[in-house]
């Protein structure tokens, strides 16, 4: 078996927990290959990668995450950050590696969304999205105008903001905003404004195969951003819109236990 670690260094405690991963998988039967983790590039992946461990936090976790769903490689989270949403595993739980040794565990298969900005009928900029696409401006003392269309129909409202999550981007800022947890292994897109200036807009669950446009405007004052899970993707303006749709690749996530997102959500949330 062939396993790639990919650790952060400048997590709390990712050295002291690749110690022990090696130590606990210090096993004939598995090759292993270390690897730093960096912001500034994709991560390395060797072919014939079986599996990826990776030590971090969640950001760490979702940059590690994309880059292995484009080789259909499963990757099990270690969490040494601070929440660890996504991790499936904390340091006093490594003992569990071994189960990896006798092939005992699951893989969860959770969808992406892909954020395309079209201009004068070409599409100019494509992202895949493991958490959220949030589109805001830079201004933060302005509102936008938003247009929305759902399928045939169309909505407009003014906020500071929206965000198009997934449901694994359901538990974060989609979840601060006021939109809703949704179960990791559907496949929808979460719509929710940020911000409102109304009274009545609320998240929306839309079924995944649903065609979703996004169109902004009032944005003289300010540059209107599309980030794309924490980093900013591209700008857009009143010629150019953003269409959203389920991504062509998949994140694996290997699982350990069988502990619930709604648990997780539980602990991490009281222990914060």
């Amino acid at each position: 078996m062939n396993i790639l670690v990919i650790y952060n260094p400048d997590s709390e405690s990712g050295a002291s927990v690749l110690s022990e991963v090696k130590d606990i998988l210090n096993n004939s039967s598995i090759d292993l290959t270390v690897q730093q983790f960096c912001k500034a590039k994709e991560p390395e992946i060797p072919k014939g990668t079986d599996i990826i461990i990776v030590i971090g936090g969640d950001g760490t976790i979702i940059k590690v995450a994309k880059a292995a769903a484009r080789f259909d490689c499963p990757i099990l989270g270690i969490n040494a950050g601070h929440l660890g949403y996504l991790a499936s595993l904390d340091r006093n739980d490594l003992s569990a590696l071994k189960r990896l040794l006798d092939n005992d565990y699951t893989v969860e298969s959770r969808c992406l969304i892909k954020a395309e900005k079209t201009v004068d009928g070409r599409v100019s900029d494509v992202c895949d999205c493991l958490n959220d696409a949030v589109i805001s401006k830079d201004c933060l003392s302005n509102v936008i105008d938003i247009e929305l269309t759902i399928g045939n129909d169309t909505i407009q409202y003014r906020a500071d903001g929206i965000i198009a999550s997934t449901p694994t981007g359901s538990t974060a800022y989609s979840l601060s905003a006021g939109g809703p947890v949704v179960d990791p292994l559907m496949k929808c897109v979460i719509l929710t404004p940020v911000c409102p200036h109304t009274l009545v807009t609320r998240s929306m669950v839309v079924d995944g195969n649903t065609p979703i446009k996004i169109s902004v405007s009032g944005s003289k004052d300010g540059t209107v951003n599309m980030m794309c899970d924490g980093r900013v993707g591209f700008e857009l303006d009143e010629t150019s819109y953003l269409s959203i749709s389920l991504s062509d690749i998949t994140a694996k996530f290997i699982k350990l236990n069988d502990v619930s997102v709604y648990k997780i959500l539980s602990v991490k949330t009281d222990s914060y």
